[in-house]
């Protein structure tokens, strides 16, 4: 069974653009990762949304332990005002 998670992220205002256009070169790389089934990001106001989907935990790990990922954390992380994770359990 995949994983599927949601990010709401609020940036702060004066990021919006420069943060969207790092998330963009971040899904670029992230989709040709071996068990990255979708990794999507749209603008709702003035949050960005990550809709993504993964073969397994260990998918999401070697993501996370990605030099380019952390890159982008740690560029990122003083420019946020919110952020919320949610892992969803896809019901059939």
């Amino acid at each position: 069974m995949s994983l599927n998670i949601v990010v709401f992220i609020k940036p702060k205002s004066e990021y919006i653009e420069e943060y969207m256009s790092l998330l963009i070169k971040l899904k670029n790389i992230t989709i040709k990762e071996d068990g990255c089934y979708l990794f999507d990001v749209y603008r709702y106001m003035d949050k960005v949304v990550l809709i993504e989907e993964w073969e397994s935990q260990n998918s999401i790990n070697f993501h996370m332990e990605q030099e380019y990922t952390k890159e982008f954390i740690n560029s990122i992380s003083d420019n946020i005002e919110e952020q919320e994770i949610f892992r969803l359990n896809k019901i059939e």
